[in-house]
């Protein structure tokens, strides 16, 4: 499932690449359909991969909080 979120965000990083580079010569400076899409795709892998980080926040916290305790009694 990693391997595949991960092959995502890269077609979506190359596609929002080249978008990017067409947007330049856009002169209306609305995002189409398709920019709004890959934007939507890689903000869904990146939020995937994040899932680690607040588990590890919530340890340190976790922590914090009865180090607090023992110190407090």
């Amino acid at each position: 499932m990693k391997k595949k979120v991960q092959q995502l965000a890269m077609v979506a990083f190359a596609k929002t690449h080249a978008l990017a580079q067409n947007l330049k010569a856009d002169k209306k400076g609305t995002p189409s359909i398709e920019t709004v899409a890959i934007v939507a795709l890689v903000a869904l892998a990146i939020f995937s991969n994040l899932e680690g980080l607040g588990q590890a926040v919530s340890n340190i916290f976790g922590s914090l909080t009865s180090k607090l305790n023992a110190t407090i009694k």
